[in-house]
């Protein structure tokens, strides 16, 4: 019975360490599938620019908050925008009096012909995606759009809805492995409902590990009481 005691404690020693890991990493995974659950992944992360037309005025958008200083920067407002990127990229005043600026997500583009008062959303190319994020943004004198990806770039003339790509290079094959790694472990590789079901796997995972523990404390504690488990 000596021998067969000891391997209940080792076998319950790694289910113990199984479990925890298994919490770990389906924790993790749910952070990664809802990040509107844990907030920005940048947490304060701001970009700024100034008004090329108007001296000591500043905007600097930081995650789902846009705010504008009148005084050089010594005291900031904040501004209703209901768009407010989640993960702010870029924020650029076009040069000279137009009075166009740009604030770009990582998903996302909101445009200005007033200088900042009022924004509107403006669809970027089909191929910003979660999976590959905006990461540059430039604007013309002329209003023209200039949008920039790790892999592509692309211009949208001033008064025209299409965007037409001017660069792009195919990924490598540990980034090809990187990307695919990251939307198998999010679900981000099929249909819109992969998330979801991920999702409901995740929370069927924490459901067995939990209820799993609390059994194996409640068979330790009558054990525990002198009564004789099985083996």
């Amino acid at each position: 019975m000596k021998q067969h005691s000891g391997v209940r404690r080792v076998h319950r020693l790694l289910g113990f360490v199984t479990a925890l890991g298994l919490l770990v990493l389906t924790t993790t995974g749910l952070g990664l599938l809802y990040p509107r659950w844990t907030g920005p992944f940048r947490e304060g992360f701001t970009v700024v620019a100034a008004d090329p037309v108007a001296d000591d005025r500043l905007l600097r958008a930081a995650p789902f908050r846009l705010e504008e200083s009148r005084d050089g920067g010594s005291t900031w407002q904040e501004l209703p925008l209901r768009l407010a990127p989640s993960e702010p990229v870029a924020l650029v005043f076009a040069s000279g009096n137009c009075g166009t600026a740009g604030l770009l997500g990582t998903t996302e583009l909101l445009v200005s012909r007033d200088g900042g008062a009022v924004w509107e959303a403006v669809a970027l190319p089909g191929a910003v995606s979660i999976n590959e994020p905006a990461r540059g943004l430039a604007v013309s004198a002329a209003s023209t759009f200039l949008v920039t990806t790790d892999h592509h770039a692309w211009v949208r003339e001033a008064g025209s809805d299409d965007w037409r790509e001017i660069w792009s290079h195919p990924s490598t094959r540990s980034e090809r492995v990187r990307i695919w790694t990251r939307r198998l472990h999010t679900g981000h590789w099929g249909p819109a409902f992969m998330v979801r079901a991920y999702g409901m796997l995740a929370f069927a995972i924490l459901l067995v590990i939990v209820s799993g523990t609390a059994l194996a404390g409640r068979r330790n504690g009558r054990n525990g009481n002198g009564h004789r488990g099985r083996v």
